[in-house]
């Protein structure tokens, strides 16, 4: 089950979520895909200070 999104203020974090705040890890460099587009892969991991926001992996 997963509860809606959080978007307004709330007491446990920054407005928007947490997400856009956080530093993102590369994953997979910058590649042009053969339609011309360029794709990488980020990824971000959980740690002690999203944690405290959201209490799951």
């Amino acid at each position: 089950m997963f509860s809606t999104a959080q978007f307004g203020a709330w007491s446990t974090g920054p407005q928007h979520g947490f997400a856009r705040i956080c530093r993102w890890e590369l994953k997979k460099p910058p590649e042009r895909l053969p339609t011309g587009d360029v794709e990488a892969m980020f990824q971000l991991l959980d740690n002690e200070f999203t944690r405290s926001m959201w209490n799951y992996p």
